[in-house]
C-alpha cells in the first residue's frame, strides 16, 4: 500500500513539473520571436529574482471602497499596471474569486495557458470571477505584447511587487486563488491547466 501511495505522489509531482517552467534570471533568456508558439525549456531555477513589469491597455479594476463589510485580506500590496493605474488588495473585494496568475513570456506552458484563462474570464467575469496576471521580465515587453495580442487578453496585468514574494515557488505558472474577503483559498497551484481543468476548480467558489 505504501508503495502505491508513493507512486501516486510521484506521478502528481511529475505532471506539475511538465506543465511548468523553472524561475530564472530573465536577463539570461533569449527573446522569442513568436511567444505564442514557444516551448522554451526551463531555465536555471536557482535565481528567483523578480522585477517590475506589466502589459498593455488593461482596465483598472481597483475598488474605491474603504469600508467593505467583512473585508480582512490575508496580505496587502500596492502596485500599478503599465499605464500607471494604482491597484491594491481592494481589487479582491469586488469579486467572489480572483485568480492571481504568475507567468513569464519565455515559459511555454504559461503562454499556452493564456487563451484558456481569457476564455475563463470571458465566460465567468459576470459571475464574480476576476483574473490578474503578473510577470517579472520588463526587458521582454515585445514578447509580452505579442502574447497578450495573440491571446486577446482583457484581464488585468500588474507590475510585480515584493509583497508577492511569499507566493514564489520557483516555477511558473504559479497561481493563487483569493476570495472577496481577501482570503487565500485552496492550495497554491503549480503548472498550467486547460479551460476545463480551471472551470472545475473555480465553480465551487462561484456558486
Amino acid at each position: 500500500m505504501k508503495r502505491i501511495l508513493i507512486a501516486v505522489v510521484l506521478a502528481v509531482l511529475t505532471v506539475s513539473v511538465l506543465c511548468s517552467c523553472g524561475k530564472s534570471d530573465p536577463a539570461s533568456e533569449t527573446a522569442v520571436s513568436d511567444p505564442a508558439a514557444s516551448s522554451i525549456e526551463s531555465p536555471d531555477p536557482s535565481d528567483e529574482t523578480v522585477t517590475d513589469a506589466a502589459p498593455a491597455a488593461v482596465q483598472n479594476t481597483l475598488s474605491d471602497e474603504t469600508g467593505t463589510s467583512g473585508f480582512s485580506p490575508d496580505f496587502s500590496f500596492e502596485t500599478t499596471d503599465r499605464d500607471g493605474n494604482t491597484y491594491n488588495e481592494r481589487v479582491f473585494s469586488g469579486h467572489k474569486l480572483t485568480i492571481v496568475n504568475f507567468w513569464e513570456p519565455w515559459c511555454g506552458p504559461c503562454v499556452r495557458e493564456m487563451p484558456d484563462l481569457q476564455e475563463l474570464y470571458t465566460v465567468y467575469s459576470d459571475k464574480g470571477l476576476n483574473i490578474i496576471g503578473i510577470y517579472s521580465t520588463p526587458e521582454m515587453e515585445e514578447n509580452v505584447d505579442s502574447v497578450l495580442r495573440s491571446s486577446g487578453i482583457t484581464f488585468s496585468i500588474l507590475n510585480y511587487t515584493d509583497a508577492f514574494d511569499e507566493f514564489q515557488t520557483g516555477y511558473v505558472p504559479t497561481t493563487i486563488l483569493v476570495d472577496g474577503s481577501g482570503h487565500i483559498v485552496g492550495e497554491t497551484l503549480i503548472g498550467s491547466r486547460s479551460y476545463a481543468a480551471w472551470e472545475a476548480i473555480i465553480t465551487e467558489y462561484l456558486s
